[in-house]
């Protein structure tokens, strides 16, 4: 069987990154999961105050923010790996644990039934909906950044609300950034969540009603983090890569933890190590 990527439905092999620091590192290997950030806690102000139609919209999106670049950066070491103690932890794409939903009131799916990473019960949660489902051979919660001059004024048509309903670009989404953080060449997984009445069913006439109304009055969510879980089968081929300063106390560390969660991992040195010294 053909194995098809979160890449534009195309058949791939390709290596993500994510530089992180070793405590992190730890959670992920324990818990087999990856967290996915509220857009509003991210560490680009402009995306925080990003709002469209009077609504701000960041606090409704999460993401999960990784590089396809395998030179390793000086700059993404230093900021998201703590410089001397991180690493950069790396798979290949299609981690993510993969669900079998079938077509059912509120969620239609063409020929009936696909993968998603998330289960059908999460993507109608009592409390919340995710729109669109995050479905395998989706293009919405998969995307690579766009950097731009003004990403406020390409971002403020991505909600309207008219007479009929609310219009909503989703793809549009936690897609764009200034031109000044080029330097991340990032890729994201993009969910985008939103409150709904826990007091009534997905197929409820005033469901819809009530969800735009929730997001008219920036209602917030039940959570601030959410997390996908892992494939057993990613961490045979997971590569660890220590950050260039590494400490003998920090390989011990990293070593451990593989041992314990993810005994197939490889750990390697950094192709910076004595070549660059953080400070």
């Amino acid at each position: 069987m053909e194995s098809y990527s979160y890449f534009e439905n195309k058949k791939t092999d390709m290596e993500l990154h994510h530089y992180t620091t070793i405590e992190t590192l730890a959670l992920i290997l324990k818990n087999k999961t990856i967290r996915f950030n509220r857009l509003d806690k991210v560490d680009d102000l402009e995306e925080i105050t990003i709002s469209s139609d009077g609504i701000n919209m960041s606090k409704y999106v999460f993401v999960s923010c990784w590089t396809k670049s395998d030179e390793e950066s000086i700059s993404l070491w230093k900021m998201y790996a703590n410089g001397k103690e991180g690493v950069r932890i790396s798979f290949h794409d299609d981690f993510f644990v993969e669900y079998e939903i079938k077509s059912s009131p509120g969620v239609d799916i063409e020929d009936g039934k696909t993968e998603s990473l998330l289960p059908l019960s999460e993507i109608l949660n009592n409390n919340y909906i995710f729109m669109p489902p995050p479905l395998k051979r989706s293009t919405h919660y998969f995307r690579q950044i766009e950097y731009i001059d003004d990403v406020s004024s390409k971002c403020k048509e991505i909600i309207e609300f008219n007479n009929t309903g609310i219009n909503m670009r989703i793809g549009e989404m936690a897609r764009y950034k200034n031109k000044r953080w080029s330097f991340q060449d990032e890729y994201r997984f993009v969910l985008t969540a939103f409150p709904k009445n826990p007091l009534l069913d997905i197929n409820h006439p005033l469901q819809t009603n009530m969800i735009i109304e929730m997001i008219k009055n920036n209602v917030d969510l039940t959570f601030d983090n959410y997390y996908l879980k892992i494939k057993e089968s990613a961490f045979d081929s997971m590569v660890i890569t220590l950050c260039p300063s590494a400490t003998e106390s920090q390989e011990i560390l990293v070593d451990s933890l593989i041992k314990e969660y993810a005994p197939n991992a490889k750990i390697k040195d950094s192709f910076l190590k004595g070549r660059v010294k953080f400070k």
